[in-house]
């Protein structure tokens, strides 16, 4: 198994990683109330070539969401407690 600075196993079962959790750097650029729900929009690295399926979130998991070049469009239906400039917690799942 490769080592992946900064990654860490996401489950271990019988001694196999089954996944591995790699930090993305994000921050939240903007939030809007519509409707009941909460727009967000973080960016992450345009680099970044993973799907949206490959994301993991924090605490707090969006509703819906869609990933495109470094833009990361979520919506979540309670308050995410988050605000502009809020360094966002994600990672990737390998």
């Amino acid at each position: 198994m490769e080592f992946v600075e900064g990654a860490v196993p996401l489950h271990v079962a019988e001694g196999r990683h089954l996944s591995i959790m790699t930090p993305i750097p994000a921050k939240v650029t903007a939030i809007e109330k519509r409707s009941g729900q909460y727009q967000v929009i973080v960016q992450i690295n345009r680099k970044y070539r993973g799907s949206f399926n490959t994301l993991a979130f924090g605490e707090t998991k969006p509703f819906s969401g869609a990933l495109k070049d470094g833009r990361l469009d979520l919506v979540y239906n309670q308050d995410p407690c988050l605000n502009i400039g809020d360094d966002f917690r994600l990672w990737t799942l390998h």
